[in-house]
């Protein structure tokens, strides 16, 4: 990096700084919008886990401790569901620092990448924590969203080029398939996967009648996106997402029928489309294919020409061995955050969030995290419930489908590494607090203010006329 380019980042980079640093909540939109960018330099004993988005999100959280310190915040009330999904990740980062501590002491494994692990964790629960605090009116919950969606446009543009051969030469990942602006395929679906149902959200709501058009652009071009990417993750996160929206449709069809139009189209294409290509490949191959399609097919090819469930999922079948044959051995601590790879002598940390949670920081991590997912996905379908806003009840259920697609997308990838799960459960704690926040029953016993002080009445029958007259 030249001298010159660096006083150019500083001089632009300094009035957002301070801007971030004064409104805290800005550094939350800048760090979704930027979280689908993650090219960058791999840095010494941290490698890739700083990457742009880090930047506004630090400064955000600086700016929240400053301003808790002045007293410049407002206080909010958190319902059951959300008091109990914040404590329970705080109690799953707990104990991932004693399974570090535990396995650093007995184990002797790489201190240095476990204790970064750790770190990460840490940060990404402050940033949620961050979110809970500084999202704390409709407005700014809506503008979250709307930063999301402008930055899942960008990718999701970047990899449309790519795919009709006119974009960027980094944003291919080999062998046709694309990888936009993130390091992986596998960073890609983690990104674009969870704004389709908030996109179907976006269009169906008659909040923003005016993004309908370009919602519908920029859910065709994620479609194409996650395609592009030659996963199978993809595939189950884009079969998912349109079940689900399928369901809210017929569940809901009598109060939106906008939503049963666009489910029908968007649903006889997407089957005309998959059975075309799946004859295609059935009869001739993929070599018959253009680049792009052959991506595109990738699944379809290893899942009719492959035999056997340990050729079909690859690498990931000896990681399952693995797990199933000595987790029982590491149940209270695991064998400590990141070190999955030391001890074992594999190549790849466990390509699947549960069962890797369960290896590397034992039983009791899993069980806790499992139940701030529940109580996170309970709460945001709860809190759609006491809506009483048709456009936020939409955005709510949308959310929360964003939001249990992150947990699908952890059955294929270490999800708990990415920063879409921890925005996308902060934006669903969020909506829960704003929502049941304001029901007493759920935020603790109401506190009554002392009645005012009124001289007794020596008539007992006057006394009750009056209190019943005031009633």
């Amino acid at each position: 990096m030249t001298p010159a380019l660096i006083v150019l980042l500083a001089v632009v980079g300094l009035p957002f700084a301070i801007l971030i640093l004064m409104r805290p909540v800005y550094g939350l939109y800048a760090g979704v919008a930027l979280s689908g960018v993650l090219i960058t330099p791999n840095f010494p004993i941290i490698g890739e886990k700083l990457a742009p988005p880090d930047a506004p999100l630090l400064l955000s959280l600086i700016g929240l401790f400053f301003s808790i310190a002045l007293g410049a915040h407002r206080r909010l009330p958190v319902p059951e569901p959300a008091r109990f999904a914040i404590k329970a990740l705080g109690v799953f980062v707990f104990i991932a620092a004693m399974s570090f501590a535990a396995n650093a002491t007995f184990r002797g494994a790489d201190v240095f990448q476990s204790l970064i692990e750790v770190l990460n964790y840490v940060y990404a629960y402050l940033v949620l924590v961050a979110f809970v605090i500084l999202v704390d009116d409709w407005a700014k919950w809506e503008r979250f969203i709307l930063a999301w969606m402008i930055g899942v446009a960008v990718v999701a543009a970047i990899s449309t080029a790519a795919a009709f051969g006119v974009g960027p030469e980094w944003a291919q990942h080999g062998g046709g398939r694309i990888k936009s602006t993130v390091r992986s395929v596998n960073q890609l679906q983690a990104y674009l996967g969870p704004p389709i149902p908030v996109l179907f959200g976006i269009i169906i709501s008659p909040r923003w009648p005016r993004l309908r058009i370009p919602s519908i652009a920029v859910m065709a071009m994620v479609f194409l996106a996650l395609a592009v990417t030659g996963s199978r993750t993809a595939f189950v996160m884009i079969g998912f997402a349109v079940v689900a929206i399928a369901i809210y449709s017929i569940r809901f069809m009598h109060q939106n029928r906008l939503a049963a139009v666009v489910t029908a189209f968007a649903a006889v294409g997407f089957f005309i489309f998959a059975v075309n290509l799946w004859q295609t490949v059935a009869e001739r191959g993929t070599a018959a294919l253009p680049p792009t399609m052959r991506a595109i097919a990738r699944p379809i090819e290893r899942g009719l020409f492959t035999t056997g469930i340990e050729e079909q999922l690859g690498v990931r079948a000896r990681q399952i061995d693995i797990v199933a044959d000595h987790w029982f051995e590491n149940i209270p601590l695991g064998v400590g955050p990141g070190n999955f790879i030391e001890v074992f002598n594999h190549p790849n940390s466990v390509h699947n969030t549960y069962l890797g949670v369960l290896m590397e920081m034992g039983l009791p991590a899993l069980l806790v995290l499992l139940a701030a997912l529940g109580a996170i996905t309970w709460g945001g379908l709860i809190a759609a419930q006491y809506s009483r806003n048709q456009s936020r009840t939409v955005m709510l259920r949308m959310v929360t489908v964003a939001f249990l697609l992150v947990c699908v997308y952890g059955l294929g990838s270490f999800g708990l590494r990415q920063r879409p799960f921890w925005l996308t459960g902060g934006v669903v704690l969020s909506g829960i607090i704003l929502t049941l926040g304001q029901i007493p029953a759920l935020t603790g016993p109401a506190r009554r203010p002392p009645a005012p002080y009124r001289p007794r009445d020596s008539n007992a029958f006057a006394t009750r006329r009056s209190h019943l007259r005031n009633i």
